[in-house]
């Protein structure tokens, strides 16, 4: 059981938390955010290996705010994965454009999200990286650069 590698689930849907939970359990940790504002509070926090996003989420922020503002802002190269149930090619391109690494297309299969969760944290084992540096500071801070620990 590695518990050195957080995964940040930002879905404003109760079940879709459960399920995910239920899948990474003893593999992973979970962090979860109902909201694209929630979720920038936890991932200062947390410093997760992966934020695992819905597209559409109740509140200001949507899942495609949420990659923008960790990638520009939090300057973090952590992995990005979001969960939609928009058409693929739409949903795909506008989440690539707003910064995710990944897209899965609503209703997914668990152990295809496993996997690909699974292929982040390989990644950041030959990388020699366990989770992204927080440094302790928000967003607007000076030195608020946030890339993961060597």
């Amino acid at each position: 059981m590695d518990h050195d590698y957080t995964i940040l689930l930002v879905d404003d849907e109760p079940d879709a938390s459960f399920m995910v939970e239920a899948l990474v359990s003893g593999e992973f940790n979970l962090v979860a955010a109902e909201t694209g504002e929630e979720a920038l509070e936890r991932f200062g926090e947390c410093a997760p290996l992966v934020v695992l996003t819905d597209a559409m989420l109740c509140g200001e922020l949507d899942g495609f705010d949420v990659c923008r503002k960790i990638r520009q802002e939090y300057k973090s190269d952590c992995g990005i994965i979001m969960i939609s149930a928009l058409a693929e090619f739409e949903g795909c391109g506008r989440a690539l454009a707003a910064g995710a690494d990944d897209f899965i297309t609503k209703p997914y299969h668990g152990e295809l999200l496993l996997a690909r969760l699974r292929l982040f944290k390989r990644m950041a084992d030959a990388l020699g990286r366990e989770k992204c540096d927080t440094g302790g500071r928000p967003p607007s801070s000076p030195g608020r650069g946030r890339r993961c620990v060597l």
